[in-house]
């Protein structure tokens, strides 16, 4: 609640407790340690604070739209969050549609606060509907809460790193200039500590990121709790007097400062990163909430498919290759061919015969499987972003026609750039392509051949023109190409005549229902042959390697330069230069999107 009169910030002795989380991702299976964790911190000097991205990572996603996420956090007792980009992944509608039902609920719930979201102008339909949403949960700029006799100002904000990573037509101002603009604001109200819930990201060892431009550009900020980057450091970094949180991501840890304010800053009393694990015991009522959430996902979501949300699919006797590993050990499945193997079989089992390619984002691999039964909630978990207009959960999967220089154009950046940019990295299905390790940027590729499903291969011309299956948000962040490698890249889709279209076609289930990416990976997993245990039992190897390093020596340099891959605005040498400009500063960033 917000102070009625200001008064001058002034030195205190008196030590407030401040509890930080960030990037959830719904993984609220941790919440019954947390609620134990918390009531171990529970006195009025204390303040429970997350940094956005409660949203999109579990089967709990399932409940979006009836906010589930809020309603937890209001749940465990936390005072304020701020959006980040996976909670806006929905889009407006559904976004509308959770606040709606959070504030319907009768549940406690926490502060929403938004500085930087800028929903003044003319506004679309979806976006008129939204901002109305948000006023009737109460949503605003910034809140003040009085701790022992200090007055705590809090905004949030979402930075440049995590909008590029969304896709919905939101309005957002520039967030330093949002920030500058609130914290001088909470100065002015006489606030002794301003706190800034930033989804915006630092890098893995706090020396940047834009949380870090955050706080050498808004000194006025005393604490910023850092999202989106999912770090988790284990001190705090300090700019200046501003001091920069981040506590990781997924329920694995609870941020701890201990501090005093004062005119001239806070002072840090001590800092703490507590694991939140099975040495933890789980709270009774918190775990009997959650029960119940199953049960009504398992109704209303897993209806018709005689599964629950613990019944277990398959069995693995090993932990999967992460996707986004460059080359996968000789013969090994990686996570994403699992995935990308999927929508190929999914696709023919719903009749969908011509679907030649499928492509797995490094991004949209959520998790990996583990050694041993893996459940349908596991399964999930690899596959869980995304909600359908709908309100279902998941990506639904879609498919275009593209020219073999655009998939040409991707592979070479796999084979390229994603030892550096990780967001380029990818798997596939129904192709593999030799390349040259020590060749040059955006050349190093020799020869892609599409893989029949009966076994047989054809090389792949630029001339081609092939159908390709991806996620939507997959083909989103293709369309997005061009602007995310600078007007190096562009990926063109097509319709079956070769001409250009906006958008892919959705894939559809005979019933008529989207084919979901979750649901394809589900029913192939269970499709494996029966293992000694009586389930599904996912293979160790594959047929043939998919990036295969090539064994001919390397052709001269300037044999490559003659072809550059069609679908760039430059010669390869050129697009090499840039690209090692783009991964310079990447570097020198080391903020990877997630």
């Amino acid at each position: 609640m917000e102070q009625k009169k200001a008064h001058a910030p002034s030195d205190s002795q008196h030590v407030i407790t401040l509890l930080a989380t960030g990037d959830i991702h719904d993984a609220f299976g941790m919440a019954p340690r947390l609620r134990t964790l918390l009531s171990r911190y529970n006195g009025e000097d204390t303040l429970l604070l997350d940094a956005g991205d409660i949203a999109m990572g579990t089967l709990y996603q399932a409940a979006y739209t009836q906010g589930f996420g809020l309603r937890m956090l209001g749940r465990l007792g936390y005072f304020a969050t701020t959006p980040g980009n996976h909670d806006l992944d929905p889009g407006c509608a559904l976004y509308a549609a959770s606040l709606r039902a959070a504030a319907a609920s009768g549940d406690p719930l926490p502060l929403l606060l938004t500085a930087d979201m800028d929903l003044t102008g003319d506004l679309t339909p979806e976006q008129e509907e939204m901002k109305a949403a948000l006023l009737s949960f109460g949503a605003k700029p910034y809140a003040v809460k009085q701790i022992g006799g200090s007055s705590i100002g809090i905004f949030g904000v979402m930075g440049r790193e995590s909008r590029n990573c969304f896709l919905s037509p939101l309005p957002f101002r520039d967030h330093i200039a949002a920030a500058k603009e609130t914290a001088a604001l909470l100065r002015k109200k006489g606030c002794d500590t301003v706190i800034c819930l930033s989804h915006s990201g630092v890098s893995a060892d706090g020396t940047s990121g834009d949380d870090v431009r955050l706080a050498k550009a808004v000194p006025d900020i005393d604490i910023i709790l850092s999202g989106h980057s999912h770090v988790a450091l284990d001190k705090p970094v300090y700019i200046g007097k501003t001091v920069i949180l981040s506590c990781g991501h997924s329920l694995r840890h609870l941020g701890k400062l201990t501090f005093i304010p004062g005119k001239d800053g806070i002072r840090v009393q001590d800092h703490e990163l507590i694991p939140i694990d099975a040495s933890i015991e789980e709270d009774r009522e918190t775990l009997s909430l959650l029960e119940d959430w199953k049960a009504r996902i398992a109704e209303e979501s897993l209806s018709g498919t005689g599964l629950g949300f613990d019944t277990v699919i398959c069995r693995s006797n090993r932990s999967t290759v992460p996707a986004y590993a460059q080359d996968t050990p000789e013969g090994l499945y990686s996570t994403g061919e699992l995935i990308a193997d999927s929508c190929l079989y999914a696709a023919r089992r719903a009749g969908i015969r011509d679907i030649d390619i499928a492509f797995v984002g490094r991004g949209t691999i959520r998790a990996n499987l583990h050694e041993g039964d893996i459940t349908l909630a596991d399964a999930f978990e690899v596959c869980s972003l995304g909600i359908g207009k709908d309100g279902s959960p998941g990506h639904a999967l879609a498919a275009a026609w593209a020219k073999g220089s655009d998939i040409r154009l991707l592979l070479e950046a796999d084979a390229s750039l994603s030892g550096f940019i990780g967001s380029v990295r990818m798997s596939f299905a129904g192709l593999r392509y030799t390349f040259h390790p020590e060749g040059p940027l955006m050349g190093r590729i020799s020869r892609i051949f599409l893989i029949r499903p009966d076994g047989t291969e054809e090389e792949i011309g630029d001339d081609s023109l092939l159908r390709v299956c991806a996620n939507e948000y997959g083909f989103g962040m293709m369309r997005n190409m061009r602007a995310v490698t600078h007007g190096l890249m562009r990926f063109t889709l097509r319709d079956a005549h070769g001409e250009p279209v906006s958008a892919p076609a959705i894939l559809k289930n005979p019933d008529g229902t989207d084919l979901k990416e979750w649901r394809a990976f589900t029913c192939f997993l269970m499709s494996f042959p029966k293992g000694p245990s009586g389930v599904p039992l996912i293979p160790e190897s594959h047929s043939h390697s998919r990036k295969a390093p090539e064994n001919d020596p390397l052709p001269r340099r300037g044999a490559l330069l003659k072809a550059p891959p069609r679908g760039t605005r430059h010669p390869v040498r050129l697009i090499g230069m840039a690209a090692t400009k783009i991964i310079r500063a990447k570097q020198r960033r080391k903020t990877w999107h997630e």
